[in-house]
């Protein structure tokens, strides 16, 4: 989050740093950014997270904006929750429409929800060229794209394929 009280809450602390000066010092050092947001449920969602893509949209540094949703292990103790098949239903919607808005803007998308969102939401993942270069790669967006057209191109390099009676594995982390 942008806001820095909202931005203390979310990393346990009572003061932090204005993040967007920050961003302003690396780009004015020539640094470009990509940034990531971290999705919580009732937290940094809706208004505050409207309010933090156009702040980090507004910096020149700024690149891209990955949209992840938090992750969980059933040992947190914190209160937080996952994201629910509903709002990242949500979040592909309002993520696609920012995007739109952005490619006639600056001729990219700017804004790359995370494809855990696609996933959880039962959505088809967007094409290769909608990822705009894969530049949130690093922070999970468009692997699944990546793998599957990694995949198309290996299994050609298979006799036969895969099919009743030739098990393959796909062994992937």
């Amino acid at each position: 989050a942008t806001d820095p009280s909202l931005r203390a809450r979310l990393l346990g602390v009572t003061e932090v740093p204005d993040i967007l000066a920050q961003i302003n010092r690396l780009g004015t050092l020539g640094i470009e950014v990509h940034a990531q947001v971290v999705i919580i449920p009732k937290l940094n969602d809706g208004p505050a997270l409207a309010k933090t893509v156009h702040e980090l949209a507004s910096c020149p540094a700024v690149s891209s904006i990955g949209l992840v949703p938090v992750g969980i292990t059933r040992y947190h103790s914190c209160g937080l929750r996952t994201v629910t098949a509903q709002e990242a239903g949500q979040m592909v919607a309002w993520a696609r429409g920012l995007q739109r808005k952005f490619r006639r803007e600056r001729g990219v998308g700017l804004v790359y929800p995370s494809d855990e969102f696609f996933l959880l939401a039962d959505q088809p993942l967007p094409s290769a060229r909608a990822y705009d270069g894969f530049p949130q790669v690093a922070n999970g967006v468009g692997l699944t794209r990546l793998l599957l057209a990694d995949w198309a191109r290996a299994r050609r390099h298979f006799t036969g394929g895969a099919g009743p009676g030739r098990p393959m594995t796909l062994v992937c982390g």
